[in-house]
């Protein structure tokens, strides 16, 4: 799961789960750092990114744009209150847009949600997973690089998580 921040031009590690009979990526097991980078990313608007793209040697087509809304959570406290027998709540602050107590399930296509939300097993239901001898975990490293590459396939596929790291690439180009 994340080790690091992306603001140092590092890494954060990611947990990929895949299905080796169909070679797709089930979903990955993110902490808070890649889940904010991934937003924070995400929240950029499209001629900035075209921007970014282009000085880091990437082009990407446009042939369909979803975009998802979402409420940037720059900071949320719980800050000092009293409960009925008078003692006080200890003040807590995290910034960014998740909490960092929570792991985080990142389906194929960037969907996110926190890992309790629905179960391993309800998840592989859902994708019609039989056969769970067929799972096998992979830890990829993400920098801003692979960030940018996530946002460029986000843009026209629902199968980001595989073809950015299991190779299933289609080529880009500028229209």
């Amino acid at each position: 799961m994340a080790t690091t921040t992306p603001r140092s031009c590092e890494t954060i590690s990611l947990t990929l789960t895949i299905d080796s009979s169909s070679d797709k990526v089930v979903f990955a097991e993110a902490g808070k750092e890649f889940v904010d980078f991934l937003f924070g990313l995400l929240q950029i608007p499209i001629g900035s990114m075209m921007g970014l793209l282009l000085d880091n040697g990437m082009v990407c087509v446009w042939s369909s744009l979803q975009i998802i809304p979402s409420t940037p959570r720059q900071s949320f406290a719980f800050g000092p209150s009293l409960n009925p027998v008078g003692s006080s709540v200890v003040q807590l602050e995290e910034k960014g847009y998740v909490r960092g107590v929570v792991t985080y399930r990142v389906m194929d296509d960037l969907r996110v949600m926190p890992m309790p939300v629905m179960s391993t097993t309800t998840v592989l239901k859902t994708l019609n997973i039989k056969d769970v001898n067929s799972l096998q975990e992979k830890t990829v490293e993400v920098d801003i690089e692979k960030g940018l590459e996530l946002v460029m396939v986000s843009l026209r596929s629902a199968t980001v998580l595989t073809e950015v790291f299991l190779g299933h690439k289609r080529s880009y180009a500028l229209f």
